[in-house]
């Protein structure tokens, strides 16, 4: 996303109420979608940032409210191309950990590969697989309930997650608590 100031150093009342009106800067692609991220800063430094939950969208001219904008130098819809992520084959540490009743994880390929994320309990022995099949490079999310291949809900302790994938297996040791 590319920021775009709007409004800089605009004071706030001291009970910290205000409210403020910007005008875009013309050249905005019209009909594009953007989010607002407001950045916040008190007189210690103490800086607060909050974004928007929707989009909105900026729309052309409608010859109201001063000039027009000037000319848009690209077509509709006009947005820069994203960059591509250079992503490494990695299994990135579980959120929450330790858990109850699931956690999150996040893995990340270099390429796409056939991938498998198991988790074993402590004696290594297999409690269920949770993703086994290809993959396309970037990030990956899949959750673990913290049931095994049956169903059944495992007991609190330490297991391990195992990502295999680009010829490599990554492990990363969960903590289920109760």
């Amino acid at each position: 996303m590319n920021d775009l100031a709007v409004g800089i150093d605009q004071p706030v009342a001291s009970d910290g109420s205000g409210s403020y009106n910007w005008t875009v800067p013309g050249g905005q692609p019209g009909g594009s979608t953007y989010k607002i991220r407001i950045i916040a800063q008190d007189t210690n430094n103490h800086e607060g940032t909050d974004v928007s939950d929707e989009f909105f969208t900026i729309n052309p001219w409608s010859g109201k409210g001063g000039p027009p904008p000037p000319p848009d130098p690209c077509e509709y819809p006009c947005a820069p191309p994203a960059p591509t992520p250079n992503y490494t084959t990695d299994l990135l540490p579980a959120s929450p950990n330790p858990f109850n009743p699931q956690t999150r994880l996040q893995f990340t390929l270099k390429s796409a590969d056939d991938v498998t994320l198991r988790i074993y309990d402590i004696h290594g022995r297999l409690v269920t697989t949770v993703i086994d099949g290809q993959q396309s490079p970037g990030l990956h999310e899949a959750l673990w309930d913290g049931r095994d291949d049956n169903g059944r809900q495992v007991a609190s302790g330490v297991y391990f997650a195992a990502l295999n994938a680009n010829q490599r297996v990554f492990t990363r040791k969960l903590v289920m608590l109760k």
